[in-house]
């Protein structure tokens, strides 16, 4: 490769550095970067690297060797905006929207293996500068005087219900984890959102469906303070201390043996949260609540709903300690043929109702039969690991 002296007299030049970045699955890494971020293959060897190109930009690619998953690149664009319009189109995994820094304008994509392309244009003197999402996805904000301050917009103080109802939603009565989880639920919701060229802050009437004692409710009214928030809960409990605390929110009880009505009126919401609800109801309850949704979603309105899909069946394999898995297990021609296993050897019965508890789905079996009743904008599958479930996006027509 020739190259342009620039270095002192004397001295060797340096030509430009290509990055190589290591993948667990080349021929699935070489499609994603070709189809949907547009590059092309300039050429691939008998073993693990291959080279892929876009314009000026050269990245190698290696199966199973030289690096780690995660590294972060630099690259120079014209047009941050036109990138995002285009990537947005294709599918491609958005991190962070176009956002204004003092040294450029930049968003942030990921491919298959967690590595960030940093793709940045010149900073924008219009605008002012956003949040920073370092690698752990914690938030900063520039201060006046050059420095930076975390700037996540709940304390951990803040509307933090007691151990025990703590534990009853989130599996643990840490504190540290309720908080820190309620944000990343909000950050999987805005990229799910991101992907279908929404954001939150776009929704005026919001329903947080199984809202518990507030885990992500209290991020939510942070991040969207002009929306109107209701929940829905089965938790007599929870529905106490969110009305003790939450005077403004509109909480419904489900009290017909976890199936529907509720108290809202028709098209009420024009956005739908439910975290992990899905992921515990057979069928036949899903189908009824899945009704019962469209009836209170607005024409055009967005449903975002958590599913444990085939990532989530494999990490419950492969990392959990349960007891039963051996029962899991025999039921897993089950999922293959139907799509939907509804698990009721997990002991969940000790702690909440009958219908409840542990429910997976395949990815097919969500587009096939969840369209009966909404449009299925796509499945968000690029969540956090310690929240492993996938994110469907449906739009009420």
């Amino acid at each position: 490769m020739s190259v342009t002296p620039s270095a002192p007299h004397g001295a060797t030049p340096f030509g430009g550095a290509t990055p190589i970045l290591r993948v667990r699955n080349l021929a699935a890494s070489l499609d994603y970067y070709v189809r949907v971020l547009g590059f092309t293959i300039d050429w691939q060897s008998d073993g693990p690297l291959a080279s892929v190109s876009r314009d000026a930009c050269v990245i190698v690619l290696c199966e199973g060797d030289q690096g780690h998953p995660g590294t972060w690149v630099w690259i120079g664009v014209n047009d941050a905006d036109a990138v995002f319009e285009e990537f947005r189109r294709t599918g491609a995994r958005v991190r962070l929207p176009p956002t204004n820094y003092p040294w450029g304008y930049e968003l942030h994509v990921k491919d298959l293996d967690g590595h960030v392309l940093r793709l940045g244009s010149d900073s924008r003197q219009d605008q002012p500068f956003g949040d920073w999402r370092d690698a752990q996805g914690v938030r900063w904000a520039k201060t006046t005087d050059g420095g930076w301050v975390r700037s996540d917009a709940v304390t951990p103080s803040d509307l933090m219900p007691p151990g025990p109802m703590r534990h009853r939603v989130a599996g643990t009565d840490s504190l540290e984890w309720f908080h820190a989880s309620g944000r990343m639920t909000c950050d999987v919701y805005e990229a799910a959102l991101t992907s279908a060229g929404r954001s939150l802050q776009e929704f005026a009437s919001v329903l947080d469906f199984g809202c518990g004692v507030g885990r992500v409710l209290r991020w939510l009214k942070a991040l969207m303070p002009e929306a109107g928030f209701a929940g829905a809960e089965i938790d007599g409990d929870a529905i106490a201390w969110i009305r003790d605390h939450y005077p403004d929110v509109d909480v419904s009880a489900i009290t017909n043996n976890g199936l529907p009505p509720l108290v809202f009126e028709d098209g009420r919401f024009d956005l739908v949260l439910a975290y992990s609800v899905f992921t515990h109801l057979d069928a036949d309850y899903q189908d009824a609540w899945l009704s019962e949704l469209r009836r209170l979603v607005r024409p055009g309105g967005i449903l975002l709903l958590s599913i444990s899909g085939p990532r989530m069946l494999d990490h419950t394999l492969t990392k959990s300690d349960h007891a039963n898995l051996g029962d899991l297990r025999r039921q897993l021609d089950v999922f293959e043929s139907e799509g939907i296993l509804h698990w009721l050897g997990d002991g969940w019965e000790q702690y909440f109702p009958a219908y409840y508890h542990t429910t997976f789905h395949t990815h097919q079996y969500i587009r096939d039969h969840w369209s009966r009743w909404f449009t299925v904008l796509g499945i968000h599958s690029d969540t956090p690991p310690q929240l492993p479930q996938d994110i469907v996006i449906l739009r009420r027509e």
